[in-house]
């Protein structure tokens, strides 16, 4: 009988990848999402060069530069505490309390999924999503992801 690889998990729980793109999901929700920080302010207020902020928002490897635990950490503090339960979900923790306006807002974050639905539905129009309107897309879907989690059953 063949040797099946598919049976269960043979890595580590949490991978330098997952991480940086787990990372890169808050802060990208915490700059263009919720809109309560800028990459200035993330900088500033973290104490972490504005370079290597870009290169963890960067979805190109040739960009990618290792990240400290204590950069992200940092990053994670400085972007609020939905940033700080994105990453620690990865492996299975919560760790910073949200607020009840945050976690009790189900109208804004439905109001938030139709416009990111919207803009989905306008780049799938033509039945095709091409390489110029993946990212965008791509964005789409993970902000309606985003929105709909602290409702979810998956939610951790």
């Amino acid at each position: 009988m063949p040797h099946r690889t598919n049976s269960a998990q043979d890595g580590g729980i949490v991978s330098d990848e997952r991480l940086r793109n787990d990372l890169r999901k808050a802060l990208y929700t915490a700059i263009h999402v919720e809109r309560t920080a800028t990459r200035e302010s993330l900088a500033n207020d973290s104490g972490v060069n504005i370079y290597q902020i870009d290169a963890i928002l960067s979805r190109d490897p040739a960009k990618f530069r290792p990240i400290h635990a204590h950069q992200m950490l940092s990053l994670l503090y400085a972007a609020g505490p939905r940033a700080v339960n994105t990453v620690l979900a990865s492996i299975g923790y919560a760790g910073a309390s949200l607020d009840n306006a945050s976690v009790n807002a189900p109208a804004l974050a439905a109001a938030n999924m139709m416009g990111e639905v919207a803009r989905f539905a306008r780049l799938a129009a033509d039945n095709i999503i091409d390489h110029t309107e993946e990212p965008e897309a791509t964005e789409a879907a993970d902000n309606v992801i985003a929105f709909a989690l602290p409702y979810s059953s998956r939610r951790g």
